[in-house]
């Protein structure tokens, strides 16, 4: 298969997940990338604990380590997180599975976003940051025995913000809260 079509079936899945806006990917064109090293850790009795890839990128002499790629935490109960990141540590998806493989709880980025005027100013981390995570938790209803979405709303750098829905097993809606008018939420 021809190079250049693998690597759009591997990065445009990716950059779909949220709105990373072009400017924000373009900061990053400076680094260079070194290596790249996948660590896997087992438990005692030899079931997996821990499965991700880190890329080293150098920077004006310094070195950047960044997750990459997918991420597995294993739970002795079960229980697994899945995480997913883009090629420079931004992390695009959380997922929560409980012991039965049922996905309990998502968390997607919307929205990526910096102030910052160069890639000297994104690696600081000294400037202003938008940060808009989009959560969706599930339960699994007591009468169908089906999962169900119980609640979606969004996080802005980390504070709940907009409405915040609540549903009825049978999908219609139990309540909607608006949380910190304060926060700017964008419609997307």
């Amino acid at each position: 298969m021809n190079i250049k079509i693998l690597l759009l079936l591997i990065i445009l899945p990716i950059l779909s997940f949220g709105q990373i806006p072009k400017r924000y990917i373009d900061l990053h064109k400076g680094l260079e990338k070194i290596d790249c090293k996948t660590t896997k850790t087992n438990y005692k009795n030899g079931k997996p604990k821990y499965c991700g890839t880190t890329t080293y990128y150098k920077y004006e002499n310094k070195e950047y380590a960044f997750l990459t790629g997918q991420h597995i935490g294993y739970y002795k109960d079960g229980c697994k997180n899945v995480s997913t990141y883009d090629i420079y540590g931004n992390v695009l998806l959380h997922e929560f599975y409980d012991k039965n493989g049922v996905l309990t709880t998502e968390h997607e980025t919307i929205l990526l976003d910096s102030s910052a005027k160069d890639l000297k100013q994104l690696l600081e981390d000294k400037v202003e940051s938008t940060f808009i995570q989009e959560l969706r938790e599930y339960k699994i209803s007591k009468n169908t025995g089906k999962r169900y979405l119980f609640k979606k709303g969004r996080y802005t750098n980390g504070k709940k913000s907009g409405v915040w829905t609540y549903y009825f097993p049978d999908g219609s809606i139990k309540k909607e809260i608006v949380k910190n008018k304060n926060v700017v939420q964008q419609n997307l």
